[in-house]
């Protein structure tokens, strides 16, 4: 961005709107219109009849030698300050009520003329500067972290502006020649400067997961601080009461994404939902305990990067265009079965009882954490640049028949590869027993299992041929209604069903009524010497005879 010619607000006020000098008037700076106002015109006043014009005038000229501004593709204006990290924006105006360069603007108008700015005239002037931004060319504001030269760069969140950047040659923190632009938000807390000689074994002093969920959970963090632009997977933290799961969540979150608040509670409706995700690069919700439809829909979107439209505040037919990926870390006691959909992208974390002896105070734990972070992080940071330079030699490992998450896969096998573990076969193996959890949970795909028959027809033919034919019978909550109703069934949970073993295949519509016809049929071998449930056939064929939960 290069900056536009500076010019004192004073010396442009006296010169265009109070008269001129005896030389002339000197030239406006960019936006500012080629004509001034005659000295003797009166600025409109406002409703309580103060004249804010020439205020709001002058407000823009000096935001102007504060300020660069610009524009995120999103349409959010945005300002960089000249005597400041270029690296970060600071948002024009903030609806929820957090900083923004209003502020700013008030104070160093009070430094300058010792009386307060006029409420209309601040207004006035960030309406304009809002025209000035929209000239530039989109720029995107990153949230924490952003990809860029084939490095991550992290945004501490300090007052100093140092930013972590990681690399395939290693780990660095730098304060100058930060090629990406971040943002900040009320949630957006300061992380300490990362340590060297660490080790991530300090982690599980304070994060009670079980050795062999240990290489997911560092995967999951990995791909969220090294690889910010792609799918990141959802971690679930499940266990019973006294685990520790919230405690979990705030550390696992810190490392990658500190912020002022803990976990909260599910969103109450989507609205509310975009509102969190808009602040936080990690998402923590506490306490799940059931997983409504739009909630799943929402989750699956934000960990892929899909976009969001929403209605622009105070308007009827405005839009703001919002995109963004989301590491999201979910706690609950029990999850069940996930939506069909949302279970080849969770990674679910169980965590393991607590002894009493083991047990000790908040604040002791928290006089812990902090002097082991600093090293934590550096530690996390080193197996990040590890990853990324193994993924750009010819050393990556090739991961054969990769799963739906294959960007994240590629970083599981890369882990392994360093650290000599099995996550990548743990991650396909727990994807299998989830899908087996929401069958199982699904009285109409219960009895289609258990069937275990080959099913050829429409949905209407494969649901008359399911139903028991006791006569006290009577249709339990969640099985179909109608043919309709089994179709969409079928189709979300046709994955589950493949993870299983079975064949699902959904034939072209024929007959005069074009109903949809299916062709499913049961798996043929492959069972798990624990539990009888098939194996996928890659882990198979790489020897494994159970289920890695089992």
């Amino acid at each position: 961005m290069s900056p536009p010619a500076r010019i004192d607000p004073d010396e442009w006020f006296a010169s265009n709107v109070a008269g001129g000098t005896a030389s002339g008037p000197t030239t406006p700076p960019d936006g500012f219109p080629d004509t001034v106002p005659d000295a003797d015109d009166q600025p409109p006043a406002n409703p309580r009849g103060r004249p804010t014009g020439n205020v709001a005038t002058r407000i823009t000229a000096l935001a102007t030698e504060l300020f660069d501004f610009g524009i995120t593709p999103g349409g959010e204006a945005y300002a960089v300050p000249w005597n400041g990290p270029r690296h970060l924006a600071q948002p024009l105006r903030n609806p929820s009520g957090g900083q923004s360069i209003r502020q700013e603007l008030a104070a160093a108008w009070f430094d300058k003329t010792g009386t307060t700015a006029p409420n209309q005239a601040l207004a006035d002037a960030l309406t304009t500067l809002e025209g000035l931004a929209q000239r530039r060319p989109p720029t995107e504001a990153a949230l924490r972290v952003a990809s860029y030269g084939g490095a991550a760069w992290l945004d501490l969140g300090d007052q100093q502006g140092r930013v972590l950047r990681i690399g395939p040659d290693g780990w660095a923190v730098v304060t100058d020649a930060v090629p990406v632009l971040f943002r900040r938000t009320a949630l957006t807390a300061p992380m300490p400067v990362p340590e060297r000689a660490g080790t991530l074994d300090e982690l599980w002093r304070f994060v009670n997961v079980a050795p062999a969920d240990r290489p997911l959970v560092l995967s999951a963090l990995v791909a969220c601080l090294a690889c910010p632009d792609q799918p990141q997977p959802i971690m679930a933290l499940s266990g019973e009461p006294g685990t520790g799961k919230t405690t979990a969540a705030i550390r696992l979150a810190s490392i990658v994404d500190a912020s002022t608040v803990g976990p909260q509670a599910p969103p109450r409706d989507p609205d509310a939902w975009l509102d969190l995700a808009k602040s936080w690069r990690v998402i923590q919700l506490d306490n799940l305990s059931r997983m409504p439809e739009w909630l799943a829909d929402m989750l699956c979107r934000a960990v892929t990067g899909d976009g969001f439209t929403r209605r622009k505040l105070y308007t009827d037919d405005g839009l703001v265009v919002q995109r963004f990926r989301r590491f999201v870390i979910l706690t609950a006691v029990d999850l069940g079965a996930l939506r069909a959909d949302l279970n080849d992208r969770s990674l679910v974390v169980r965590l393991q009882p607590i002894p009493p002896a083991r047990r000790a105070t908040d604040q002791a734990l928290a006089a812990d954490w902090a002097c082991a972070y600093p090293r934590v992080f550096g530690a996390l940071a080193d197996l990040a640049a590890s990853v990324l330079h193994l993924m750009g030699s010819a050393e990556c490992p090739v991961v054969a028949d990769p799963p739906r998450m294959a960007d994240f896969a590629k970083v599981l096998a890369c882990v392994d590869a360093i650290l000599g573990t099995s996550a990548l076969a743990a991650y396909i193996a727990q994807s299998a027993d989830l899908a087996a959890e929401t069958i199982a949970t699904s009285p109409f795909l219960a009895a289609l299992t258990e069937a275990a028959r080959p099913q050829m027809g429409t949905s209407a033919e494969l649901l008359a041929a399911l139903r028991p034919t006791e006569p006290d019978w009577r249709e339990p909550r969640g099985w179909p209604k109608t043919s309709r109703q089994a179709t969409t069934l079928l189709r979300h949970n046709a994955i589950a069903l493949r993870y299983g073993g079975w064949q699902v295949d959904e034939l072209p519509r024929g007959g005069h009524d074009k109903s949809v016809r299916w062709d499913i049929r049961p798996p043929s071998a492959n069972p798990c010497a624990a539990c009888g449930q098939p194996i996928l056939p890659d882990l198979w064929a790489a020897g494994e005879r159970t289920h890695a939960t089992c």
